[in-house]
């Protein structure tokens, strides 16, 4: 009994697909001597007439042929922006004395990326350690001329300039103030006081 149950559930799954690939309407279902059950689709002796209604289709989607347009990745974005870099304090050519750490100023147009670090560059080497920061302290120079210049580099590739501003020259002086190792001027000589007369009896 299981085993019929089986061969008809398989047979009516048989023709459902038949009906679907054939987009019939009427089947005709007859069994044979042997108790089999047979499906068709043409009219045969002692076979029933089966109304099947129609499978519904859909029309397959369009797909374009045309090749989509990829975005540029974040690193090829981050290699072209175009930076403004300047340094904007202390002057060009200007005399600063020599007493102390000296502020460097740099202004960044836009905004440094986070993956973007400033390189600082005394006398064409490099000064420090690159940051996100855009003041640098520079100290410990030599009297004389000096210069100076910025540049952007990428964190991951610190030999990658993005950008540099033009170099600039300063001039260090030693300061004379407070300084003891300078020879003080010489002091003028007290003048002898005169003597006291004596008091009238």
């Amino acid at each position: 009994m299981k085993t019929k149950f089986l061969i008809y559930t398989l047979l009516t799954t048989f023709l459902l697909c038949f009906v679907s690939s054939m987009n019939a309407t009427e089947v005709y279902k007859k069994v044979d001597e042997n108790g089999r059950v047979i499906f068709s689709d043409t009219p045969h002796e002692g076979a029933k007439l089966i109304k099947v209604e129609p499978v519904t289709t859909y029309p397959a989607p369009n797909v374009s042929n045309s090749t989509p347009q990829v975005e540029p990745n974040e690193t090829s974005r981050l290699t072209n922006i175009i930076y403004k870099i300047a340094i904007t304090h202390p002057e060009p050519n200007s005399f600063i004395a020599n007493q102390g750490p000296i502020s460097v100023d740099i202004s960044v147009s836009p905004d440094l990326h986070q993956s973007h670090e400033i390189q600082l560059l005394l006398d064409g080497e490099k000064y420090g350690s690159p940051q996100s920061s855009t003041q640098f302290n520079v100290s410990d120079l030599n009297n004389g001329s000096h210069t100076l210049q910025a540049i952007i580099t990428e964190k991951l590739n610190p030999s990658k300039i993005l950008a540099q501003s033009l170099t600039i020259q300063i001039h260090t002086r030693q300061s004379f103030l407070n300084n003891p190792t300078l020879p003080k001027a010489p002091q003028m000589p007290k003048m002898p006081q005169a003597p006291i007369a004596p008091r009238a009896p």
